[in-house]
């Protein structure tokens, strides 16, 4: 359905209008970099190499976008004009692309992801653990960065809405694929469940 001319306008007027260089529109972007405890490096990579990317554990958390961790040990130097510079710790670089705000999905994540999430987390300096989902949601925007802007293709559409767009094109694909096989009533009839939401 086409947006309204009013909703393209608050749409519009709330993003020329915000001040926090980590949102847009509806979304946030976190990123967050944790010192990680000396040594703990190696484990940590093979760890972070066992997660699924389609199956990850932080999917849990239903107003996520996606979410990255990876590993930094050190800056890597490209040559002049270049001032060779080194980090005083290993990091963990976590970021993720979400729905609404900060500390609400933080606290989701420690609910929600659990032990999964103290698996990856339980290697940086000062993990506080997730029984206190609001200790976790502190600790880590203490340790945020400014993105400077965030952009993303659907700043008001929430990822339901992004999961039901997607569904509803490869749903069309298919019944166009198999509607040569398939008479009027069939062919109503399928499209309505399609609409329905497959129901």
């Amino acid at each position: 359905m086409p947006r309204s001319r009013l909703r393209a306008a608050r749409e519009y007027f709330s993003i020329a209008t915000q001040t926090d260089p980590n949102a847009y529109g509806n979304g946030y972007g976190l990123t967050a970099l944790l010192p990680i405890v000396a040594g703990r490096e190696d484990d940590l990579e093979a760890h972070l190499a066992t997660l699924d990317p389609l199956a990850s554990p932080f999917g849990r958390v239903p107003q996520a976008h996606f979410t990255r961790l990876l590993v930094i040990r050190d800056l890597v130097y490209q040559g002049p004009p270049q001032i060779p510079e080194s980090l005083d710790s290993s990091y963990l670089i976590f970021t993720s692309s979400f729905d609404g705000k900060l500390d609400r999905y933080l606290q989701d994540l420690a609910r929600l992801v659990g032990d999964d999430a103290a698996e990856v987390f339980a290697h940086t300096v000062g993990f506080p653990g997730l029984a206190d989902a609001g200790a976790f949601a502190a600790w880590i925007t203490r340790h945020k960065r400014d993105n400077g802007y965030v952009l993303t293709p659907w700043p008001f559409a929430s990822v339901q809405d992004v999961k039901e767009g997607l569904r509803v094109q490869k749903g069309f694909g298919e019944l166009v694929e198999g509607a040569r096989d398939m008479d009027d009533a069939e062919l109503q009839a399928v499209f309505g469940r399609l609409m329905a939401g497959g129901r």
